[in-house]
């Protein structure tokens, strides 16, 4: 922006210079870098203006829907020592989060957080393991100053990201208008487009400085984070759900995988959390260890925003914490009506797929999907190989 401003003022007085037909050539010469420059910085604040992609679908919870689980989180954030969230979500993820409740505006306002569920994380873990997960998230909300500055170099990095790699309605434009044109305002989008070229170059480079900085800020928040979860579960626990995770990770990316395979034929299921866990069972011992020996292979780069599970899984032992929840059982009996919830999310899900209502009468019970599985050749009978998880990230 500078560079066109000074340009603008200062390179004026090659107008008149010269004059004829050179003259003409250097009028142009002058004229064609602002409308280059001013394309160029479009370019890049236009993620500021394009919209945004499509939030996930999550159901917001209440202590009259769900007393056991509020009450449960409120002993949590008494351990932990974090004021209870202002919301509690549920979504279709195979994850928990802690954020802003409402994004940029919450960084100035106090404990204006949420806490996101994800179902097939409940559905598939103990409520020791769930327990640990929370004191995770919570530990989050604890470190205040530096879960909004994190947030803050996400954005940032973000939208550097955005300005460098997104190509839209825009881009096309510009490479249909300047490929069409054959006078001299086809040669400025030409060079306009050349400048927005050298303008992302230079986006990337800060864009990669932003990622180093934010990546060794998150990875040693998450450290952090870890001990109170170690601290709520123990460490042995630790390990114990770090694996299950990514076996459950592995099963539910399958699943997925398959629910959009079989939405794209015109066929809806019912529980996706149901789905997660059939695939979960059809992991052999052989890929159960596959993936194991992943996570202890597992090295952390310095563009990472999480350290690997090996590294985690060490700091956690190093702790050698026994844990103050000790409690066994499965995690869904915290919640009201879980399989309810469950069909809810699912649905939630096609709806986002689809961009449009889905009438519930359309889903089909899990059960007879599965049982098609088991009695035909349409599914797999068992996982064998990390080749047959499609789009599998470990990390």
């Amino acid at each position: 922006m500078y560079a066109v401003y000074w340009h603008t003022v200062t390179n004026h007085e090659m107008i008149g210079a010269v004059r004829g037909r050179a003259g003409a050539f250097v009028l142009m010469l002058y004229l064609a870098p602002i409308p280059c420059g001013i394309i160029s910085i479009i370019f890049m604040f236009k993620p500021l203006f394009a919209r945004p992609a499509r939030d996930i679908r999550s159901r917001s919870l209440t202590e009259q829907s769900d007393p056991i689980l509020f009450a449960f989180v409120t002993q949590i954030c008494e351990k932990v020592g974090t004021p209870f969230p202002k919301r509690i979500d549920v979504d279709y993820q195979m994850n928990a989060s802690a954020g802003f409740r409402s994004g940029f505006w919450s960084i100035f306002q106090a404990n204006d957080l949420v806490l996101t569920i994800g179902a097939p994380l409940v559905a598939g873990i103990s409520v020791r393991s769930f327990a640990g997960v929370l004191a995770h998230e919570f530990g989050h909300f604890s470190q205040g100053a530096g879960m909004r500055l994190s947030y803050l170099i996400r954005v940032i990095s973000h939208w550097f990201t955005r300005v460098v790699y997104e190509r839209d309605q825009w881009d096309v434009w510009l490479e249909d208008c300047a490929e069409e044109l054959d006078n001299v305002f086809g040669l400025i989008l030409q060079f306009s487009r050349l400048f927005i070229f050298l303008s992302r170059c230079v986006l990337w480079i800060l864009m990669m400085i932003g990622h180093l900085v934010s990546g060794f800020l998150l990875r040693q928040m998450e450290f952090d984070a870890d001990q109170y979860e170690t601290q709520m579960a123990g460490s042995d626990q630790f390990e114990i759900t770090t694996l299950s995770m990514q076996k459950l990770g592995a099963a539910h990316s399958i699943a997925v995988n398959q629910l959009y395979e079989k939405w794209l034929n015109g066929t809806y299921i019912d529980n996706l959390n149901e789905f997660t866990n059939y695939f979960e069972s059809k992991l052999t011992p052989e890929i159960k260890q596959e993936i194991e020996q992943h996570v202890r292979d597992a090295n952390t780069g310095i563009f990472d925003t999480h350290p690997c599970d090996r590294d985690r899984i060490q700091h956690a032992v190093d702790q050698n914490s026994p844990g103050i929840f000790l409690v066994e059982g499965s995690a869904t009996n915290l919640f009201s009506y879980f399989q309810k919830l469950s069909k809810n999310v699912t649905w939630d899900l096609y709806c986002e797929i689809s961009n449009k209502q889905i009438d519930p009468s359309k889903l089909r019970p899990v059960s007879e999907v599965i049982s098609v599985y088991e009695q035909t050749e349409d599914g797999p009978r068992s996982i064998k190989s990390t080749e047959d998880l499609p789009k599998l990230k470990f990390d």
